[in-house]
């Protein structure tokens, strides 16, 4: 889905960049790397809310990893 339209930039871009450790989790570094919400701003909101859902993952993988150790 677009999340950005003035950017025309994707979820699934967002998501790739912070996986592949492209960008740090901020948002900053997405408005840097990726112009992300430095036009409108009207799709911060959700830039932030895929940033935490990407955090959570990799944190709910590295606790399940550390489980099994």
């Amino acid at each position: 889905m677009y999340v950005c339209i003035c950017n025309v930039v994707t979820d699934t871009e967002i998501r790739d960049a912070i996986r592949n450790h492209t960008i740090g989790c901020g948002s900053g570094e997405l408005k840097r790397v990726r112009q992300i919400s430095n036009k409108c701003g009207i799709c911060a909101k959700t830039v932030r809310a895929i940033i935490n859902e990407e955090l959570q993952i990799a944190f709910d993988k590295q606790t399940e990893a550390e489980n099994y150790e």
